[in-house]
């Protein structure tokens, strides 16, 4: 029996290796991005924006609960009054006849006869009064369904925020790609200018040996300054993509992005809902706009519930009486209260029938949206089968365009074709370097796009 079988062994060895050191180039790769992503999701300054709008939902929310607790104020007052309106009690002359005819009937003077009328200023002078208030609201449906709608528009924030995170994503992805689509569409034809300063050099000597004539060099000459703009195009196209994608994550604009390939990317993962219902299931900007409906509901409810009346009770504990002595002036005063709007030119009626117009116009934009990601999703798959079919095309046509041009540059060394021949297979070699690499980035930004309609980003 054979236990060992070096052969065998070492292949499997190398397989093993090759198979690891693939895995972390592609997990390295990925890294890269999602390291982006990470920063931009920490930075962006329109997400943190977003961030505290939640932060202001959230203090709205729990500003409105707060009117569900008791109000407690201290308040005090002290008053100084001189003149005005008086209470008048006729004491004297009442009183005085009164007790002179008991007199006379006694013979004796046992009652006074010259009592004076009784004059009291309404306005006190000296007057103080020191209280602690409690109000507790008892019952009262305006404060419980403005609660309930706040907690509603409090996640809708939370959902915006959420789907602004989800476009983030893609920008960066989509910036992310640009950039490299830009730094490898440089190497092209920078690789493409080489091989021209190769072959000006090279003509340069046919033409010296009298071989060719002037105009193929001056061709050559030309040909090699139209590459040059080129790298200058794209050089510029370049750095307004790193500008752009360093705006995303809110970094100075001069710095330096570290290139990667995207390999794993350009493939969905297999097992991912791509389909309508999940797109309806997960998209941010649908759930907002189903709980903005919640809110509605709220306050439609609120203005219906609106015509109950208010009920509440309030407790007075201090001390009232002439002067700051504090002394024998203590108080208690307790107060069970009721407030109901009998008629207000229906201004309830006019509210109901508001809050109902507004919620028929979101649930109107709740189905015009569903249709419109029911479009997005269906569009967006298409461009994605499109992308990758015509990047398989792409391929095609490059490695035709590589076997051309290596014909007839073999054929032009040796003199069999002109060099009219060789630029344009030369060219066509770029362009369909070019066409591939255009493809290649398509793909991945059709995915990224797919990605975001369905909200089934990572």
């Amino acid at each position: 029996m054979v236990f060992f079988n070096s052969k065998y062994t070492n292949r499997y060895i190398f397989i093993t290796l090759a198979t690891l050191l693939l895995s972390f180039r592609a997990n390295a790769q990925s890294s890269e991005l999602d390291r982006y992503i990470s920063i931009a999701l920490e930075n962006n300054k329109g997400l943190i924006e977003q961030q505290l709008n939640v932060k202001i939902a959230d203090k709205n929310s729990e500003i409105a609960r707060s009117y569900f607790l008791p109000n407690i104020s201290l308040q005090a007052s002290y008053d100084i009054a001189e003149g005005g309106r008086t209470i008048d009690v006729p004491v004297g002359d009442l009183l005085n006849p009164l007790y002179g005819s008991v007199n006379d009937l006694l013979g004796e003077n046992r009652f006074p006869t010259n009592l004076e009328n009784v004059s009291t200023p309404i306005l006190l002078d000296d007057f103080q009064e020191t209280k602690l208030r409690v109000i507790q609201p008892l019952f009262n449906t305006d404060i419980f369904y403005s609660y309930k709608a706040q907690r509603s528009l409090q996640d809708v924030q939370d959902i915006k925020k959420e789907a602004f995170k989800n476009e983030l994503i893609k920008e960066v992805k989509i910036g992310y790609y640009n950039y490299l689509s830009a730094v490898k569409a440089v190497e092209i034809h920078q690789s493409t200018k080489n091989q021209l300063e190769e072959v000006l050099e090279y003509n340069k000597s046919l033409f010296k040996n009298g071989e060719i004539t002037k105009d193929v060099l001056s061709q050559t000459e030309l040909e090699l300054s139209n590459t040059e703009s080129e790298i200058l195009s794209f050089k510029n196209k370049k750095s307004k993509a790193k500008y752009y994608f360093n705006i995303l994550l809110n970094r100075p604009l001069g710095t330096d992005i570290i290139q990667s390939e995207e390999t794993l990317s350009m493939f969905i993962a297999e097992g991912e809902d791509y389909s309508v219902n999940s797109a309806l299931r997960n998209r941010s900007d649908l759930q907002a706009l189903r709980k903005g409906s919640q809110a509605l509901e709220y306050t439609l409810q609120r203005e219906k519930y609106g015509r109950l009346p208010e009920i509440f009770v309030s407790a007075d504990v201090g001390y009232q009486g002439v002067g700051y002595n504090f002394s024998d002036q203590e108080f208690m005063l307790i107060r069970f209260g009721l407030k109901w709007e009998l008629f207000n030119a229906l201004k309830h009626t006019k509210e109901i029938q508001k809050a109902r117009l507004k919620l028929q116009k979101n649930e109107n934009k709740i189905q015009t949206l569903q249709d419109q990601i029911e479009l997005q999703v269906m569009n967006s798959k298409e461009a994605v089968s499109h992308a990758r079919a015509m990047l398989g095309t792409r391929k095609l046509g490059e490695k035709s365009a590589y076997e051309r041009f290596n014909i007839v540059k073999n054929r032009y060394e040796q003199g069999e074709v002109i060099f009219l021949e060789y630029l344009e297979a030369q060219k066509d070699l770029q362009r369909s370097k070019l066409k591939k690499l255009i493809a290649q980035y398509d793909l991945l930004k059709e995915i990224a796009r797919l990605d975001s309609i369905v909200e089934n980003i990572k």
